[in-house]
């Protein structure tokens, strides 16, 4: 039986398996323990990204060269999205990175945020604009079409396509600031052994 350890220790069923798939199926809290021993172990500190670092990251921060996508002014080349994805994802790596050299910042999976910008707006329709324990996933998946590249879901959600993109201070600093690039790895990856 293919599974990832969840973050307390406990076995389940990934929907989608095989090698270097994106981890999927996993909610806001989960994310949000996962970090939580992570950075106990690692002595670091990862969390989740802000909307605003999500979307300045796709968009290829200070080396943004004004794309549509993150990336391509073509989905094709950086997503996987319903149209081509065969209703499975994918894994991580296989189309173009985008200008900080960042795989699969649209598609595969949506990938959660540690925030709701619109929360008390008016320019979201309830229950997102009102409610506190609503959070947004943006990037789109596997199984939407290329205008559906955000959503904003209950913390307790766990769907197929909501997944996590681990964000570090010092790598972010790099990134916007020195222009050096860390090298990009899989949450399975980093808790192997």
């Amino acid at each position: 039986m293919d599974g990832q350890r969840g973050c307390h220790g406990k076995i389940r069923v990934r929907h989608f398996k095989g090698e270097d798939l994106p981890v999927e199926t996993i909610s806001w809290h989960d994310c949000e323990s996962f970090l939580e021993k992570l950075n106990s172990r690692t002595g670091l500190s990862f969390r989740l990204p802000t909307t605003a670092e999500w979307l300045f990251t796709a968009r290829g921060g200070n080396y943004s060269k004004g794309f549509v996508y993150a990336g391509s002014n073509q989905i094709e080349d950086i997503a996987w999205y319903k149209k081509n994805s065969n209703k499975t994802t994918h894994p991580v790596g296989k189309k173009l990175p985008n200008e900080l050299g960042l795989y699969d910042m649209h598609g595969n999976v949506f990938e959660w945020c540690s925030d709701n910008p619109w929360r008390n707006t008016s320019t979201i329709p309830s229950p997102f604009s009102t409610h506190k324990d609503y959070k947004l996933l943006l990037g789109g998946a596997y199984n939407f079409g290329k205008d559906q590249l955000r959503t904003c879901e209950s913390i307790t959600e766990k769907k197929d396509n909501y997944g996590i993109r681990l964000f570090h201070d010092a790598i972010l600093w790099d990134y916007f600031s020195l222009n050096q690039y860390e090298p990009i790895i899989t949450l399975e990856k980093l808790m192997r052994k």
